[in-house]
């Protein structure tokens, strides 16, 4: 492991050479959004190499660019527009391609967001259940390609609603003999396609996009899966999420997330309600815990260190079950952790991180672009 950590800092050194800020000398690092206020329609292109360490993928490696832009500068909310590409290899030989689109119509109150993937991802499955055990792990691969498209409209204050496409096909390459997709007894363990829509709605009072100061974001969302669509299972996938950050002192944030799905129907074992990885409970392994139920609750501290370095603890909780009832809150799994933040982009705010995160009896270290919530 020391000279895979030894060239992870090197490529991270080097990503923080040659990525470029975008900085001038008029740059507000404040996140504020005022009526009237007329920003440049210029785009900002924000490139680099990346790379990450994750229990998931180990050391990975890759490309990341995002184009910035403002469609509607004279708009109160004025919120920036995105296209994002991504293409990333991992040592476990794992390769995913990304684009995504993410508009927002500001004058009109709209937002049209559409995302394309590609993976072909060895993976670990545990089972389903709360009760999983490490021993239990085998390895499969999957190749898959993904399809979103969603559009929000602002429909009174902060609050939007809208619809969203989906459709996913999969194929499971590789499985363990004798392990537990060998047996056929998990939905989805030979491969498949989805397709649905779904009804959204988004409570949105933040000031910025990518690192809130201040304000609250809440999020519900309904998917409906059916054979009407061509998907091959019917099930359906109830999402609530509510963030809320308060600024206690300048520069400094404190981010609340609390988490809640629920399923019902065919469900594939891939599309279960689960936790881990660089974003929800980090220091669990992404699906270490799945099932149809799922209610999960993390904090994080954010505070400067110097220039544009920052400093952020966290501690998550969270459990899933079977069904509603059975969720057990007296006996939850928790992660809790640290990490370095760079910020590399003022105006908007992006941010480098770098995070080591602790779990049951696992634990893992993350590099990405963006917060994790």
């Amino acid at each position: 492991m020391g000279i895979k950590k030894i060239t992870l800092l090197l490529w991270v050194l080097l990503c923080l050479v040659l990525t470029p800020s975008g900085l001038d000398a008029n740059d507000d690092d404040s996140g504020d959004t005022r009526a009237g206020e007329v920003e440049s329609k210029a785009l900002r292109l924000i490139y680099s190499p990346i790379a990450y360490y994750s229990p998931e993928t180990d050391l990975a490696y890759g490309v990341a660019g995002s184009g910035i832009f403002r469609l509607s500068p004279q708009d109160g909310r004025n919120r920036p527009s995105a296209v994002s590409a991504l293409a990333v290899y991992t040592q476990r030989k794992q390769f995913q391609l990304e684009l995504d689109t993410d508009l927002y119509l500001n004058s009109w109150g709209a937002r049209i967001r559409a995302k394309v993937s590609y993976k072909d991802f060895p993976d670990r499955f545990f089972g389903i259940g709360s009760s999983t055990r490490p021993q239990d792990e085998e390895v499969f691969t999957s190749r898959s390609l993904g399809l979103c498209v969603s559009i929000e409209k602002l429909v009174w204050a902060s609050l939007s609603l809208g619809i969203l496409a989906h459709y996913d096909t999969w194929d499971i390459t590789r499985i363990e003999d004798g392990g537990l997709l060998a047996t056929q007894a998990y939905i989805g363990g030979r491969g498949g396609q989805v397709a649905g829509f779904g009804l959204a709605a988004t409570w949105d009072t933040r000031g910025r996009v990518y690192s809130p100061l201040t304000g609250t974001l809440v999020t519900a969302r309904a998917d409906f899966y059916s054979r009407v669509f061509g998907s091959e299972y019917s099930f359906s996938h109830l999402i609530v999420d509510a963030r809320k950050y308060l600024s206690p002192f300048r520069g400094h944030v404190l981010a609340v997330q609390s988490r809640l799905e629920l399923e019902s129907g065919d469900v594939p074992f891939s599309y279960l309600a689960r936790f881990g990885g660089m974003n929800a409970m980090r220091g669990y392994y992404d699906g270490r815990f799945r099932d149809r139920n799922l209610v999960m609750a993390q904090v994080e501290y954010r505070m400067p260190l110097f220039s544009r370095f920052g400093l952020v603890g966290f501690a998550g909780v969270g459990t899933v079950a079977p069904t509603l009832g059975e969720l057990d809150l007296l006996k939850p799994m928790f992660s809790g952790g640290a990490g370095l933040r760079f910020v590399f982009d003022k105006k908007e705010h992006i941010v480098i991180r770098m995070d080591v995160g602790f779990g049951r009896d696992s634990s893992g270290i993350y590099f990405s672009i963006y917060e994790a919530f």
